[in-house]
């Protein structure tokens, strides 16, 4: 069978593999500087740094090359998640050929692969919609997915690639069920691996699996026979185990510094009145002094590191608190959510570089190739609480109008794939705060950007889709009158 390439699937993994080769292979390579969380995959994986400074190895830079200190499939470290899993698996190939370092350019590799595939399955799987609206979709998709602010977090250590990759993974095999009229076994398989994989790959994500969890329920009938029906309830059970799991394995002094971010760079930064904040949470009045400080501040009034503040706050703070606490307190809420708009659109954090230090840059500097999605979102859209709210509002219009109206199963479960694409979008976007205070929100905003990513795009092409057979009913109309 002759291979076409001029096809709109096939277009969408060549454009977007020269992208990726050249601002990940090519010298001057394009990553992202370690703030500190790549410790615990090295951990995990039996990586560390090659000999450099201590000041050059966070913020500034990204390093391409890391020592292996022990063998990839037995290094032990306490980090769960399957982030871990891929650089664990790409340190072991590297290993088992012997090479003298960990090149960071192999796992960069693999998620292109994944992003090419998931790419390559949304295309191929809308081949019923007409011709205009798939070319759109497929351009739009090298335009914004292959973007150089996501490519830049493909050579670092960062698990928010595997978010994107397999969230995307898991929409492409969810559209396959849904618009083929025979789906098989291995794409409902498909599904659930993926959902598993997104869930798993970060600690905030643990929310999602809640949502996948009830749009694979709904995968229960959707097949025939017994086999179907045993994998999408195995699949369904590992999906909501694994939102557990991850939710509960995380690091008792990830705890603490998210418990300290969410208090006092959160609820107490900017608080009116910090000493009765701190009563209501029942925490010492004492510590109003700590008020808008993050926890990576040195020489605070107070040891945040002793035993007594970690044990107190440990055991009287936890995520229900907080958010009961701004249940109580809804304009205040609302403020938080407006802080955290203003940073809705930020892809990736200003504040950590994207070059080697051997390429001689300024510390921190910043990669521009190729970024004219993000630039667009970031400079362009208003990144503004009221503009979020608009944009997922005409899109819940649309979507309950078109649900209503059409009687199709395949159309309405195809639908309620999208509207779990906006819920995940949703959770992530509150999160945040509830989670981690302002701390860094413009990194824990990634997934939201994934899925208003995927919505933006699916509301062009469905516009574009509409005006398509608007005018073919008008020709239609007009016709007979023609001749």
């Amino acid at each position: 069978m002759k291979l076409k390439l001029w096809k709109p699937e096939w277009l969408v993994v060549v454009f977007t593999a020269l992208i990726l080769a050249y601002l990940l292979m090519v010298k001057p390579l394009v990553g992202m500087a370690n703030n500190g969380d790549f410790e615990r995959i090295m951990n995990s994986a039996g990586l560390a740094y090659v000999p450099v400074e201590q000041a050059d190895k966070y913020f500034s830079y990204f390093f391409s090359k890391y020592a292996f200190v022990d063998d990839a499939l037995t290094a032990v470290g306490g980090y769960l998640s399957s982030q871990a899993l891929l650089v664990k698996l790409t340190a072991w190939v590297q290993q088992w050929f012997q090479a003298d370092w960990y090149d960071i350019r192999v796992l960069s590799g693999l998620y292109s692969l994944i992003l090419m595939a998931a790419l390559y399955r949304i295309v191929k799987e809308h081949r019923a919609i007409s011709a205009w609206p798939r070319w759109v979709l497929a351009v739009l998709l090298v335009l914004v997915f292959a973007d150089g602010a996501y490519a830049a977090y493909f050579n670092s250590l960062f698990g928010e690639p595997v978010s994107m990759l397999f969230l995307l993974l898991t929409f492409a095999f969810g559209a396959a069920l849904t618009l083929r009229e025979r789906p098989s076994i291995g794409l409902l398989a498909g599904f659930y691996v993926s959902a598993v994989f997104a869930i798993s790959a970060k600690v905030q994500n643990a929310p999602i699996g809640i949502v996948l969890f009830l749009l694979s329920l709904r995968l229960w009938k959707w097949g025939e026979g017994r086999k179907w029906k045993y994998t999408a309830m195995v699949g369904s059970v590992l999906i909501i185990l694994t939102s557990a799991i991850v939710f509960l394995s995380h690091g008792s002094s990830i705890k603490i510094i998210n418990k300290y971010q969410t208090v006092f760079y959160g609820i107490l930064k900017d608080s009116p009145n910090p000493h009765k904040d701190l009563e209501e949470l029942g925490l010492n009045p004492e510590w109003a002094v700590l008020a808008g400080t993050n926890y990576f501040i040195p020489d605070l009034p107070i040891n945040i590191k002793s035993p007594e503040f970690e044990q107190e706050l440990d055991e009287k703070i936890g995520h229900s608190k907080i958010a009961l606490f701004y249940l109580k307190h809804p304009v205040r809420y609302w403020e938080k959510l407006k802080i955290t708009a203003t940073q809705a659109f930020a892809i990736k954090p200003s504040y950590l570089g994207n070059y080697e230090l051997s390429e001689h840059k300024a510390p921190g500097a910043l990669s521009h190739t190729y970024t004219l999605w993000s630039k667009f979102k970031e400079h362009l859209l208003p990144n503004q609480l009221w503009f979020l709210i608009a944009f997922y509002g005409a899109f819940i219009l649309v979507w309950v109008k078109s649900y209503l109206e059409t009687k199709r199963p395949a159309a309405r479960m195809y639908m309620e794939l999208l509207m779990t694409i906006a819920l995940i979008g949703v959770i992530q976007f509150i999160v945040p705060v509830i989670g981690d205070g302002e701390a860094d929100l413009a990194k824990h905003l990634f997934l939201f950007n994934v899925c208003f990513d995927m919505l933006f795009v699916s509301g062009v092409v469905w516009v574009v889709h509409f005006m398509v057979r608007r005018h073919r009913r008008l020709q239609q109309l007009l016709s007979p009158n023609v001749r």
